[in-house]
């Protein structure tokens, strides 16, 4: 499957559930994979975000 069709099969399985998670404002992440799961499905701020291993860039296959 492509990144496209896999982001909208997560993005529509996680709009269904029944509660969210509530993050603060002031919460920062520390992030042990390479994807933009927070960024994409909870819009949290990219500044908000340390990836300890890096990031997958969207143009890296």
């Amino acid at each position: 499957m492509d990144k496209k069709v896999n982001y909208h099969i997560i993005n529509s399985f996680m709009n269904k559930g029944t509660s969210k998670i509530d993050f603060g404002q002031e919460d920062y992440f520390l992030v042990f994979n390479y994807t933009h799961t927070l960024q994409k499905i909870y819009n949290i701020s990219e500044h908000r975000i340390h990836y300890l291993h890096g990031e997958c860039m969207e143009d890296d296959d």
